[in-house]
């Protein structure tokens, strides 16, 4: 009888009185043991450890991991550079204008807006392509002033009153909703339900196809104006804010079922699953709220920076952009605690912040800056 003869649990029984180098060793023997030893134990220490977008069995978490089907040697690297610092810096696109680049992305694209132009660029192993895949819009054209992205649909607001929307499929469209002189401030959106705030109002619509070309549909509004708006994972619910004030929506009335104010002007918002949500203001950089008890957590991470940006891993990592151009990964699990702040190589304010298992891309005034962990 061999080894190989006994069932998967059996083997899992046996290599678990094994240490880490003796797993790597033995994935090596045979197919059957490196596949064992992927799914029951390197897999599992993965998903174990702090790592922005890291895990590969969640896509609909993590969609802008770039390799899902890496192996565990090349994730631990990656993971290994992330905890100890250890990253290239690039800088993309400098400029001596100041203006705010926002930024999106998948696995295979990095989707940018600056001023009113509306950019997508191939992602590869060491970065971008600098070489636009698409765009559309100029630059002295009306601002884009947020860019939501769900699944491989790209949503946009203007400050003119219109919706962008972007996919391969459909390619780019553009629709006026509302008057000119009506900023809309941002926008998300759920299937093809689109709802869009502006400094008067709040309004939702619904997104159809008419002869071809995409169209958005009035249905409702609310008469309250907000700052920021987003969807929980689910649809079920929004988070809009307004100066130091943060709104719980039903969106199916629209009412508000819920307010929590703040001492301070809130910055940012982002739900971490359908109950709690993280949100940043002025000189605290992070708090959470679990909706079900109103209980808040605040300040979890190191120093007291303003946080201006921030993303999360869909588990219990979260990385924040500073006004001093550091960027803080935070362990959600444990209060007042942090795993690594990277600095970049030029002080600058951290406007947007987007990251998967090997890259990290941050938009400052002057330029988009990549920490990339895989080189």
């Amino acid at each position: 009888m061999f080894i190989t003869d006994l069932n998967i649990d059996e083997l899992v029984i046996i290599f678990s009185y094994c240490n880490e180098i003796d797993h790597k060793n033995i994935s090596k023997v045979c197919s059957l043991f490196e596949k064992i030893i992927e799914e029951h134990f390197f897999e599992r220490k993965c998903r174990d450890s702090l790592m922005v977008t890291h895990m590969k069995n969640h896509y609909e978490l993590f969609e802008r991991t770039f390799k899902g089907d890496m192996k565990y040697a090349d994730r631990l690297k990656i993971y290994q550079n992330w905890m100890y610092g250890t990253c290239q810096q690039i800088v993309f696109f400098q400029h001596r204008e100041n203006y705010e680049t926002i930024l999106e992305m998948n696995y295979n694209y990095l989707y940018t807006s600056s001023l009113g132009k509306f950019n997508v660029y191939k992602r590869n192993k060491n970065g971008i392509e600098t070489k636009q895949f698409f765009s559309n819009g100029s630059d002295n054209t009306s601002r884009i002033s947020s860019l939501k992205r769900r699944g491989n649909l790209i949503a946009g607001c203007k400050m003119n009153g219109s919706i962008l929307t972007y996919d391969s499929d459909n390619g780019y469209n553009e629709e006026q909703v509302k008057n000119s002189s009506e900023q809309l401030n941002d926008i998300d959106f759920i299937n093809d339900t689109f709802v869009t705030v502006s400094r008067s109002d709040l309004s939702f619509y619904k997104l159809s196809s008419e002869l071809g070309l995409q169209t958005f549909d009035f249905c409702k509004n609310l008469n309250i104006g907000f700052k920021s708006i987003n969807f929980n994972p689910s649809g079920e619910r929004l988070l809009t804010t307004k100066a130091d004030s943060l709104h719980i929506l039903d969106p199916t009335i629209p009412t508000i079922t819920h307010s929590y104010l703040n001492r301070t002007q809130v910055f940012n918002t982002k739900w971490l699953d359908n109950k709690n949500f993280v949100f940043t203001s002025y000189s605290s950089p992070l708090s959470l709220i679990d909706t079900r008890t109103e209980f808040r957590r605040s300040e979890f991470s190191c120093g007291n920076f303003t946080a201006t940006c921030m993303d999360y891993d869909g588990r219990y990592g979260l990385i924040y952009g500073t006004l001093l151009g550091m960027m803080v990964l935070c362990d959600l699990r444990n209060v007042r605690t942090f795993e690594r702040v990277f600095h970049l190589d030029a002080s600058a304010i951290c406007r947007h912040i987007i990251s998967d298992e090997a890259h990290l891309y941050v938009s400052t005034d002057n330029a988009i800056h990549l920490l990339n962990f895989d080189y």
